[in-house]
């Protein structure tokens, strides 16, 4: 018994080392996030979602709103988030979502060390509010993110001892600078043939973590509408354009995501929500100077979403 409890001590001062040498290492991401938190905590409008939403500038759209978006967020995790802003934020007016197609449809917005720690980051952003609830009812990765398990949690701290090649830029570096090349990019047509291969092969290996996932992503959407709806706000859920390509060669797993967006916009436009759904707009899809891959839009096909928008009323 002596045994066991020395063994239970060591592995609880190990844990406790090993999360007190992790919070001396800081985390940009982690504080950028934040930073646009805060932002968003004293805005009337908001841009919400993953990195789809790449292409939606405020100023385009003719809104004062605030980005609050991240490269691999999923539906459950932007509904968290939207709900901790209601909770602190009464001057909010105006929520723009973006969803991704495919992924959203799928799954949880991510695979492996990536969507491990994209979730642990959206805990520990919570948790800085004193928001402790869970996300989509995921009790395992908020229990994980108390402790550093994920691969980027450990990066930085590696690279400072030199055991690691390179200082991984922090978001506010790597998402700024991938932005501004995406939004400037435009493939040429060799390029979007070997950018669509690679985007065919992700949407082939997604995980399906949770076969339900669109109807829990709906569920999520509608409940935040009706919140939001209720106290005079106005929700709006965007589905962007893919590239045409894309579709035609992924016909089999488009009509699955077709199916699982469809669950999720009928329930979102229940609870309440504006729903734009511009993913087959056909002038925006076929044109290749849209895009700066398949899936995201650039500055050209941003002004071009933007002006339907527009049109629609919803922004």
């Amino acid at each position: 018994m002596r045994k066991l409890t020395g063994f239970i001590l060591f592995a609880l001062a190990w844990l406790a080392a090993l999360v007190a040498v992790h919070r001396s290492v800081p985390d940009p991401e982690l504080e950028y996030r934040i930073e646009r938190l805060d932002a968003a905590l004293e805005a009337k409008g908001v841009i919400m979602g993953g990195s789809a939403a790449i292409g939606l500038e405020p100023a385009a759209l003719g809104i004062d709103a605030v980005e609050v978006w991240n490269p691999n967020q999923d539906v459950l995790e932007t509904a968290a988030l939207a709900n901790l802003l209601l909770d602190r934020n009464p001057e909010l007016e105006l929520v723009v979502i973006t969803l991704a197609a495919p992924a959203h449809a799928l799954d949880n917005g991510g695979r492996g060390s990536c969507c491990v720690d994209q979730r642990n980051r959206t805990y520990r952003a919570m948790r800085h509010y004193g928001d402790w609830s869970l996300v989509g009812g995921d009790w395992r990765t908020a229990v994980s993110s108390l402790v550093p398990m994920g691969e980027a949690d450990w990066l930085p701290l590696l690279a400072r001892l030199g055991l690691a090649n390179g200082k991984p830029a922090g978001r506010a570096a790597s998402q700024e600078a991938w932005r501004a090349r995406s939004m400037a990019h435009a493939p040429t047509a060799e390029e979007l043939d070997t950018l669509l291969d690679g985007r065919a092969t992700e949407i082939e290996t997604l995980a399906y973590r949770d076969p339900q996932i669109a109807s829990r992503n709906g569920q999520a959407l509608a409940a935040l509408a009706r919140r939001f709806t209720s106290r005079g706000g106005r929700m709006v859920v965007i589905v962007p354009p893919l590239h045409a390509s894309l579709q035609q060669r992924m016909e089999q797993d488009f009509m699955a995501w077709r199916r699982g967006m469809d669950t999720m916009l009928t329930s979102a436009e229940a609870g309440g929500a504006q729903v734009l759904d511009l993913s087959g707009h056909r002038a925006l899809a076929e044109d290749r100077l849209n895009f700066s891959d398949p899936v995201h839009l650039n500055r050209r096909g941003g002004r071009a979403l933007a002006r339907e928008l527009r049109k629609s009323g919803a922004v």
